[in-house]
Formats: C-alpha cells, structure tokens, sequence
C-alpha cells in the first residue's frame, strides 16, 4: 500500500496511447489534451483518505464504495456540526440513498449547474405575484381587529414578518439588504394608499342615503378591497370604563340611525376561526407600538408640505 496521499502510476513499458482529436467546444484551445495528463491524475490512498473523513465513514471505507448506512449517518453529522438548513439536509439525505457512484455523480452535476445556472440569472426584481401579495396583506394587516396602532413603528418591517412567516414566494433573502429596501419602500406605499382608501370609504358612508352608512355594509366594503371572499371577524375592545361607555354610546346613536349590524346580511366569524394568513396577521398586529405624539404631528407636516393634503 503506497505510503503518501498521491502517487502516480510509471507506464514507462507501455507504447504511448494514440492521440484522438478531442471533441469540438469540450477542451481548451491552449494545446491541454486529456490523452497527455491523464496517466498524471492523483490517486488518492483509500487509508490515509478514510482517516482524513469523519469516524461514522472510516470503518465502512472501501476503494470504491461507501455503505449507504454509513453516508446516512454522515449526512446526520453534517446536518447536526453545521447546522444545516432543512432544505440542504434535505439534498445530502437523498444523495446518501444514491446506490452508485454514477449516480452521486449525476446527482452533484445537477446541482452544481442549477447553483451555476442560478448565480448568472438577472438580479432579483419583485414580481408581479409579489406586488399583489404586498397589496393584500398590508390591507389586511391595517383591517386587522388586533392592530394596536393606526400608524404605528415599523409597520413596514411588521408587515413583512408576516408575509415571511407565512412563506410567501419571491421573497429576497434576509442578507439582501438592497432588495429588501425595495419590498419595504412597496409596504410602505400600499399601507399608506390603504389609509386613503379607508378615510374615503369613511367619509362616503357620512354622506345622505349612502349604501354604506351601516357599519356592517362598510365594513365589508373595505374587506372587499382585499378579497373577495373576506369575512369579517368579532372583536371586543375593552381598555377602561370611560373608553367602553363612550363606544357603547356612540354604536348606540348609530344603529338608530344606521340600523342594527347584526341584522344585515353581512355574517362574521370568531377570530379563532380565521384563515391561517389573518391569525399570523393579528397576533403581529398586536405588537406594533404607537408613535410618540411628536413624531406624529412632524410626519403630519412634512406630507402636509409634500403633497398639500394629509390622508389621515
């Protein structure tokens, strides 16, 4: 058994192999034939090769073969030592069931062109399924019965926790910061159109003979500006004494001159019985802080100054 990691093998007896013309477009221009290096390679010691691996591999070693049992039990090390990710755990498993080596080969030159084909790809821009799940989720996360501020800190980054939570496609990676810039810039326009859309709906339904004077008609109005097939949900706020009489009176003024809510055809479902999507939405809408008042009436102004309105 040769002592050193590599040696080369000394055909000096044998007649040198016919050179072959190689392939068009498969090796260098620079005169490097395959045919001439070839009796070069390196081959590897399998004993110094075993003790160079971990433990659960060396005793199943063989020239040519690993056991399946032992690349499984490897496999599980690696996961475990590097902390991998499900998805590449997931990769080497299906590589250790492989039953030959041509097939690992195939397997590993599958997937280095996709990590290749990958890596030259355009820049990640955001897609048009990606806009439209901006759009609904921020409606729904400023509808969100559980959303403890109108316009509350990093209502952008919240927004996005929940989208990542629920694993929405196209989504940058976290180490993206530039393209995550992009996705907050887009969260922060849909919420601020969605504050607009709501202080419209709300000032139309004051008007005469509105169809949506009934707080129940427009509510599912704006649940409409979201999905078709939204549903409305009950929520209790109960804070102290003084803020539950003041509700309570004026939601009595308004079904005598709206009409009772529970009367329309309008029909809501306990919060418990929501889509997975509105439960994630409401359990991060509960944390999001309010901002400080000063901060509030310096955000007023400088839109005041922008665009000459306000959509508060």
């Amino acid at each position: 058994m040769p002592s050193q990691l590599s040696a080369s093998f000394n055909f000096s007896d044998r007649p040198p192999a016919p050179s072959a013309a190689p392939p068009q477009g498969l090796l260098p221009t620079n005169g490097f034939s395959f045919a001439d290096r070839a009796l070069d390679l390196p081959i590897l010691d399998p004993v110094l090769l075993a003790e160079s691996l971990p433990s659960v591999v060396a005793p199943a070693l063989q020239p040519f073969s690993i056991s399946v049992e032992a690349l499984r039990e490897c496999a599980s090390a690696l996961t475990s030592r590097y902390n991998l990710s499900p998805q590449v755990s997931k990769v080497i498993e299906e590589f250790a069931e492989l039953g030959s080596i041509h097939e690992q080969l195939m397997f590993s030159l599958a997937l280095t062109l996709n990590a290749l084909e990958a890596s030259c790809s355009d820049a990640w821009s955001i897609t048009g399924e990606l806009k439209s799940s901006i759009r609904y989720h921020a409606r729904a996360f400023l509808l969100s019965p559980t959303l403890s501020a109108y316009r509350g800190i990093d209502m952008d980054e919240h927004v996005l926790s929940v989208m990542r939570q629920l694993n929405v496609r196209n989504l940058p990676q976290e180490d993206d910061v530039s393209s995550i810039s992009a996705v907050l810039k887009l969260i922060t326009s849909e919420l601020c159109l969605t504050r607009a859309s709501i202080k419209k709906a709300i000032q139309a339904s004051l008007a005469p003979d509105s169809s949506t004077a009934n707080i129940a008609d427009l509510t599912a109005y704006l649940l409409r500006t979201i999905s078709s097939t939204g549903q409305a949900t009950v929520r209790h706020y109960v804070r102290d004494t003084g803020f539950w009489k003041l509700c309570a009176a004026a939601y009595h003024v308004d079904i005598k001159k709206y009409g009772d809510p529970a009367k329309t055809q309008h029909r809501v479902i306990e919060p418990c019985h929501a889509v997975e999507a509105l439960v994630v939405i409401s359990q991060v809408a509960s944390k999001v802080q309010q901002r400080k008042e000063s901060e509030m009436v310096m955000n007023k102004k400088r839109r005041m100054d922008d665009d000459g309105d306000d959509d508060d």
